[in-house]
């Protein structure tokens, strides 16, 4: 069985700026200024896990009800897509295949927001 990686988790927000403040100030997790996009967007670094501070559309609280989003990384998206929906989760949207699909969507049983993102290893033949 595969070990699937929690690379990012999604949380929106009126203010993502105060849990900016919140998660700086009580975690000590470093804000990632390169990717961050203030007011707005706010990308933490919580020791090798992402936290991504959005404010909220209107849309992303249709689309995230909860308000929030996990993103994982895993090696075999068929596999995980297969296993989600034997785990009584839904997919409810792949990226079209530009080259080939390395992302979709889906929903866990309680209804939170999944994003899983293949994860490409290095292959062992060299050209």
């Amino acid at each position: 069985m595969q070990t699937a990686r929690l690379q990012k988790i999604k949380l929106f927000a009126n203010a993502p700026g105060q849990l900016r403040n919140f998660y700086k100030r009580v975690f000590d997790f470093q804000e990632l200024e390169f990717l961050s996009e203030p007011p707005d967007l706010f990308v933490m670094n919580g020791n090798g896990c992402q936290l991504y501070l959005k404010r909220a559309s209107s849309l992303d609280q249709l689309e995230h009800p909860q308000g929030i989003e996990l993103c994982f990384e895993v090696e075999d998206l068929v596999q995980t897509i297969n296993r989600i929906k034997e785990q009584g989760g839904n997919i409810i949207l792949t990226e079209p295949a530009s080259s080939a699909e390395t992302a979709f969507y889906a929903i866990d049983p309680a209804g939170y927001h999944l994003m899983v993102e293949c994860v490409f290893r290095e292959s062992s033949i060299y050209f």
